[in-house]
């Protein structure tokens, strides 16, 4: 389980009543931080890529540079990609 919670991954276990694999990002603190927007779908793709090991950090970031770029102004993806790799980080 990852979940978008503000304190960390032992309170959410209390809270949700489980131990094992429950893990804890503020995604929304880091979006806004990063973003400037309480938007944290790319936060949270940077904690499910750190949890599962399906593929890496790396890969995620350029395909969602390709993707993005057409879309969204440099300045835009350069944050999304910031809260991708801080949430990789941050997540518990």
């Amino acid at each position: 389980m990852i979940a978008n919670y503000p304190e960390d991954s032992a309170k959410l276990a209390d809270v949700v009543g489980r131990k094992e694999n429950v893990h804890a990002v503020n995604a929304t603190k880091i979006a806004l931080e990063e973003i400037g927007r309480p938007m944290t779908n790319t936060a949270m793709l940077g904690a499910l890529v750190r949890i599962t090991n399906v593929v890496s950090l790396e890969s995620i970031m350029d395909e969602m540079r390709v993707k993005m770029s057409g879309k969204l102004s440099k300045d835009v993806v350069e944050k999304n990609l910031r809260a991708i790799k801080r949430a990789y980080e941050e997540v518990q």
